[in-house]
């Protein structure tokens, strides 16, 4: 079983990312970290998508891409990519609104996140199932991923999460943006990760 973990830089006013704050925290995790790879994306949309495409020809067995939500205190589980984006000069510059020129305007998620909803439930982990990912460099991600592992009939599976802001990011911000604990994050994450490893037959540690 191999997962590839991904997380975002900071960016904007933020000076940490609650998803790369995660992906630290996974990699010092003894009882998951032998299954994990992981990699970092710059808030850039070519070098992402460069980092991307090497990433996805591995052929991993899975791949979560994590991103910080500003507008949620749940894990937001994302189920669809679109092939749309803007709000950024590079965007525009290099896509003209569009992710690809031959792909469909949705993609569906190939990662059982219904199954993920349910278990964050039963171990009273806030979380939702979300069908908008934004127009940005988070739905990019995840539309470019499902498109290549389509195009390429590759056996991956990937999928989105948005990771709400620790509550010392928002103090260190000065913003009233919604917030939760990274513990509880990475518990959240946890539990996803082992779920994946136990369905594979490997085992897990809780």
């Amino acid at each position: 079983m191999s997962i590839l973990i991904t997380a975002f830089e900071p960016y904007h006013h933020w000076k940490e990312n609650a998803s790369l704050m995660c992906l630290r925290l996974l990699e010092k995790d003894e009882s998951i970290n032998s299954f994990l790879s992981t990699n970092v994306y710059p808030v850039d949309f070519l070098t992402a998508r460069e980092l991307l495409y090497k990433d996805i020809v591995k052929d991993f067995d899975y791949i979560i891409h994590l991103g910080q939500t500003d507008i949620s205190s749940k894990l937001t589980l994302e189920k669809v990519g679109k092939n749309f984006g803007e709000g950024s000069e590079e965007f525009n510059e290099h896509f003209n609104n569009q992710l690809t020129d031959d792909g469909p305007f949705e993609l569906t998620t190939n990662s059982d996140i219904e199954r993920w909803h349910q278990l964050l439930d039963r171990n009273n982990i806030p979380n939702e199932i979300s069908t908008d990912a934004g127009t940005y460099l988070c739905n990019a991600v995840l539309y470019w991923s499902l498109y290549t592992i389509n195009q390429r009939n590759l056996k991956t599976r990937t999928s989105f999460i948005h990771i709400p802001p620790d509550k010392t990011q928002i103090v260190s911000a000065g913003t009233e943006t919604p917030s939760s604990d990274i513990g509880l994050s990475i518990k959240g994450l946890k539990l996803i990760i082992n779920d994946i490893i136990s369905v594979s037959g490997q085992g897990g540690v809780s």
